[in-house]
């Protein structure tokens, strides 16, 4: 389906930094999370000292990623394939000065495919007795350390990179799993996630929720887009890569939309098309026109 170019980013309370404190990881301080380029950035300060420095970089098919987390001294660089150019499983790398663990996916007789090493050790992260054994051997590393505390900031950096998937999932080999899934760590929340500054009435944080030159969106979706600049109220919305990226309890979309003027960005970033329910309803305070949920211009 071709994606449509109307909507336009606003510039606004609603996309700047994020001041907040990380869950579990109070050592960072505030935490600011911003996107220039085809870069984010995610920064840890305790007044004027930096705590933490995050980047990931999309560089042709590629994930960069730069972690130095200056409490505790430890520095780790990773390479994964683009989510975009992942096909099943991605490959990639991370490293510190004391440990390296190395990816490979890809499909073997026909099935998927995903081969982990750590140290001398191998593992097959497909097979949970296999992906809880390396996740035992991450944990008594720096390494693992590390990778807990990028999937601390793994929703607010999708959501203006959705390229940055694959990074988080190789990350989450650090985490065990069960029969419920992976137990990931405690996200990065804020009072801003919770309850946005000027959030109207009866309105939800997070993808869908009406916004404006006075009403900041949530991390979750950074973005107040509308139809137009000389459109006041917009909806809140984010990167993504599938469909996948554009569901939240409550509201169903497509990843359709291209979306231009975003602050910090050349061209444009492909956002969440909010598509109507059954009988043109729409989520929250939102409205439907022509198949797609909209702010209301009040």
């Amino acid at each position: 389906m071709r994606a449509r170019s109307r909507f336009v980013v606003v510039l606004l309370l609603a996309t700047g930094c994020d001041g907040i404190h990380i869950a579990g990881a109070a050592r960072f301080g505030a935490v600011t999370v911003e996107r220039t380029g085809a870069r984010v950035e995610v920064v840890g300060r305790i007044g004027s000292a930096t705590t933490l420095d995050i980047s990931f970089t999309l560089s042709d098919s590629r994930i960069l990623v730069g972690f130095a987390d200056y409490t505790r001294g430890t520095q780790m660089s990773m390479s994964v394939e683009s989510a975009a150019a992942t096909i099943l499983k991605p490959g990639g790398s991370a490293a510190t000065m004391a440990a390296e663990l190395a990816v490979e996916g890809g499909v073997e007789a026909g099935a998927p495919r995903w081969h982990a090493r750590l140290g001398m050790e191998e593992y097959d992260p497909l097979e949970a007795g296999s992906r809880n054994r390396l996740a035992r051997a991450l944990a008594a590393t720096d390494l693992g350390a590390a990778l807990l505390d990028l999937l601390r900031v793994r929703t607010k950096v999708r959501a203006r990179m959705a390229e940055a998937r694959s990074a988080m999932e190789l990350a989450a080999l650090a985490t065990p799993v069960d029969d419920s899934g992976e137990n990931l760590p405690a996200e990065l929340k804020d009072a801003d996630d919770l309850r946005p500054p000027g959030m109207l009435a009866g309105d939800t944080p997070g993808l869908g929720m009406t916004c404006a030159s006075s009403i900041k969106c949530s991390g979750s979706a950074p973005y107040c887009v509308t139809p137009s600049h000389a459109v006041r109220y917009g909806v809140c919305n984010r990167a993504c890569l599938d469909g996948d990226d554009c569901n939240a309890p409550g509201v169903t979309g497509r990843c359709s939309v291209d979306v231009g003027d975003v602050p910090g960005v050349s061209g444009s970033l492909r956002m969440c098309d909010l598509r109507c329910g059954a009988q043109q309803s729409c989520p929250y305070l939102l409205t439907c026109d022509s198949g797609s949920c909209l702010a209301r211009q009040r």
